[in-house]
């Protein structure tokens, strides 16, 4: 559940970092957005299955301090929140175009009509 933002918008830093660098990528991107909008499921299901996937693309960084600090920041990650807001974006992203859809429709009317 997306709660008060604390960082660029989201929760805290570590789920703005993980969401940005899923961005970042084509093949990431695909993968979220089809977490987010196209798997069946809850969105606590989704939000799990991107944290497994997420941390199954981790490097095994051995028994070091480095695995230990990214363990830790991967555990505050709000998955849910992350989903969430792709999802939104879609919803959104989509309400946009239908309405770019009906203005050019509602203009070529006019100019055909000549109102």
């Amino acid at each position: 559940m997306i709660t008060e933002p604390t960082y660029n918008g989201y929760i805290n830093y570590e789920t703005w970092a993980v969401a940005r660098c899923l961005d970042n990528e084509e093949h990431t991107c695909d993968l979220l957005y089809g977490l987010a909008n196209l798997r069946p499921g809850t969105i606590e299901h989704r939000s799990r299955e991107l944290q497994a996937t997420v941390e199954d693309m981790a490097p095994d960084l051995g028994a070091t301090m480095w695995a230990e600090l990214l363990d830790a920041a991967l555990e505050v990650v709000d998955w849910q929140e992350i989903i969430e807001r792709h999802t939104d974006q879609q919803r959104l992203a989509n309400q946009w175009a239908a309405e770019q859809a009906a203005a050019e429709h509602d203009h070529q009317a006019k100019k055909l009509w000549g109102s």
